[in-house]
């Protein structure tokens, strides 16, 4: 069994921090559970992501926050002002697959505000996980694991009849997942809105998420038989110009319309455009491969709410776990974007 942290790993990350332990789930930690699961789908390693495993781009550009914006959203995390970003495109499930497979598809992204590293994560299933809490969320993708070892699935063509054996909500999680992913089509990443995590700002709960910054006019920019069409479709759109996205965030209003503790629940709330992401060029090759080995972390420059919190832990130490990049060394390679970037 995976033990939490790796000892050949010497960057530093959060190997020896204690974490959150669940009765009910036979004594052991979200993050061992995690770590087992790595093991299960990679049993002669190297240890890798147990989620978001394939990277479709990894490229630095930048992130505005813009300074009309209502005083409650102008915390550290959002301090107006433009800012050098990393950013990680990726598709969901532990092992690659073909960009044909239903997936959920995510984006990551990476700044610094006067030296506080912030994360923001944020995935396409339509505002929502299939999971409630951590709990669910790992009962799922313990049900995953064992079904990617077992090679009956690669992305997430989901039976029924294999999952009703996991102690999950099946037909609650199963209907969100066919809704928001089997039956949702990706043609570009471009035309993609992306929900972050429930996180507290200013004392007070919001969502962020990140939304196409207008439609995207014109067909896919890529061969539709390509395993990794998505990511040539980005490629080709940079040639053209720049690739745009706004961040925007909503405020809780109350526990009906805007739950902090059911991650399964659409926030039901007007959504405040409060900036924007830009890319405006390709990756160089080495950006991207140090990109790959950054760690993104939810609770990273915000108070973690909700599944928030355990999934701050978890993060943590799976990214110790497969010797992801340290803060100094991410650090070093912010500023050496900065300045290629003067």
């Amino acid at each position: 069994m995976y033990s939490v942290g790796n000892p050949g790993c010497q960057n530093g990350n959060a190997g020896s921090m204690s974490f959150r332990r669940d009765e009910n789930m036979q004594g052991k930690s979200f993050v061992q559970r995690v770590l087992d699961q790595d093991r299960l789908i990679r049993p002669d390693g190297p240890p890798d992501r147990v989620q978001h495993q394939k990277q479709i781009l990894g490229v630095f550009g930048t992130i505005r926050i813009e300074d009309d914006i209502p005083d409650d959203a102008k915390d550290s995390p959002f301090r107006p002002g433009t800012y050098v970003a990393a950013f990680r495109f990726s598709n969901g499930q532990p092992v690659t697959a073909p960009d044909q497979k239903a997936d959920v598809r995510g984006i990551a992204v990476k700044y610094f505000v006067g030296g506080q590293e912030v994360d923001l994560l944020a995935t396409n299933e339509g505002g929502r996980s299939h999971a409630r809490n951590a709990a669910e969320f790992l009962d799922a993708s313990d049900a995953l694991a064992e079904l990617t070892a077992r090679h009956v699935i690669t992305g997430l063509e989901l039976a029924t009849e294999n999952l009703v054996r996991h102690p999950i909500d099946t037909a609650r999680a199963l209907g969100i997942l066919t809704k928001e992913v089997a039956l949702h089509h990706v043609d570009s990443l471009t035309r993609e809105s992306y929900w972050g995590s429930v996180v507290e700002l200013a004392g007070r709960p919001i969502e962020y998420s990140v939304h196409p910054h207008s439609p995207i006019a014109g067909d896919i920019k890529a061969r539709g038989e390509d395993p990794n069409f998505l990511r040539e479709d980005l490629l080709n759109r940079l040639s053209g110009g720049p690739i745009r996205f706004d961040l925007s965030i909503q405020f809780f209003r109350d526990e009906m319309s805007t739950p902090v503790n059911d991650a399964s629940v659409k926030w039901n709330a007007p959504l405040v455009r409060i900036g924007w992401l830009e890319i405006t060029a390709a990756p160089k090759p080495q950006d991207e491969a140090s990109i790959n080995k950054m760690a993104f972390n939810p609770g990273n420059g915000f108070v973690a709410l909700g599944i928030t919190k355990d999934r701050q832990a978890i993060y943590a130490a799976a990214a110790q776990h497969r010797c992801a990049l340290s803060g100094e060394e991410v650090r070093k390679l912010f500023a050496g974007a900065a300045a290629a970037s003067v």
